[in-house]
């Protein structure tokens, strides 16, 4: 059965606003913004490598080229470093998705846009491989796991909104659920995905569209929409 999707423009989610992080000194000069982004790198590339727990705030100055006072200027301890990290990283998921909600990309078969989306959200882990990586090697505080819940609700809104655009026979409730079952699934598979060697990873991923295109087909075909 053949589903196509709606012409009416569907209702924007309201987004999860992130935390903001615990600057001692927002930059204000190119320049200062540009060694903020650099320590953060490289952060994120420390945090990938050996942890949380193990990465130091010495060894990031280090590998960032910068003093340890220098470092202390932005931020004023690890936990502050890793808070930056997760807010650009919900940052950068939000244009991601704002990226991938296109008229253009609506009107295209729902299977090929589900494959896209699928893959971009793999690439966008694997560019910000530290963030992650925080999940497996440290005990997760409060905070870190209402952020992660954050970022789901704002991936699982969006969805929720292309759901609305192919398949607008479907009540909101059986939309918002269907969504969060996506997005949870998925996200839990990438999450596993990426930290797997390349090979197989890139086979958890292919699965993971397998898995998501059977869900959906069931979903919006279904005769009877419930509640």
């Amino acid at each position: 059965m053949s589903v196509r999707p709606s012409t009416k423009k569907p209702a924007k989610a309201r987004a999860a606003r992130p935390r903001k992080p615990d600057l001692r000194r927002v930059p204000t000069q190119e320049r200062s913004r540009a060694r903020l982004e650099r320590i953060l790198d490289i952060a994120d590339t420390v945090f990938a490598e050996v942890g949380y727990d193990a990465g130091t705030m010495e060894e990031i100055a280090a590998r960032a080229e910068s003093s340890i006072g220098s470092l202390y200027q932005f931020f004023p301890n690890k936990k502050a470093i890793f808070a930056a990290l997760q807010t650009r990283y919900l940052e950068r998921a939000q244009r991601l998705f704002e990226e991938l909600l296109t008229e253009q990309a609506l009107a295209r078969p729902w299977h090929a846009l589900l494959d896209d989306v699928i893959e971009a959200f793999w690439r966008f882990h694997c560019d910000l491989p530290g963030f992650r990586a925080v999940w497996v090697h440290q005990s997760i505080t409060a905070e870190m796991l209402d952020a992660g819940d954050k970022l789901n609700q704002i991936m699982a809104g969006r969805a929720a909104e292309i759901l609305h655009a192919f398949a607008p026979h479907l009540p909101p409730a059986r939309r918002a659920i269907v969504a969060s079952t996506l997005v949870e699934t998925v996200s839990a598979l990438l999450f596993v995905a990426v930290r797997r060697k390349e090979s197989e990873a890139k086979r958890l991923v292919a699965e993971t569209k397998v898995m998501a295109r059977a869900y959906l087909e069931a979903v919006l075909t279904s005769s009877s929409p419930s509640e």
